[in-house]
């Protein structure tokens, strides 16, 4: 599977869809910037990032924050779980 990592403001969010769809064909609204992207696969029923791959269509890598973002997207974790406050983990969007 196909995943991209989306932020706006402090909140960050991945999609994660089948691998015929291109990375950059995949949009989430308004001011929801693409940071990361890549590849991820079902191993022992958790996601592993694949961190060698990345989007060519995007010209984006995966962070190294993504492995974790996936633990919580499955673990259904609350909202704060998927803040980045300080721009700690991705870079600084211009949204607007």
């Amino acid at each position: 599977m196909k995943y991209v990592v989306f932020k706006k403001d402090e909140i960050v969010t991945p999609i994660i869809f089948h691998e015929h769809v291109n990375h950059c064909d995949v949009k989430i609204g308004d001011g929801w910037v693409p940071v990361s992207a890549g590849f991820v696969y079902t191993v022992h029923k958790r996601l592993e990032v694949d961190y060698k791959s990345h989007s060519e269509s995007l010209g984006l890598k995966p962070n190294k924050t993504d492995g974790a973002l996936m633990t919580m997207l499955m673990g259904n974790y609350g909202t704060a779980m998927f803040m980045d406050q300080d721009d700690t983990f991705y870079p600084k969007v211009d949204n607007k």
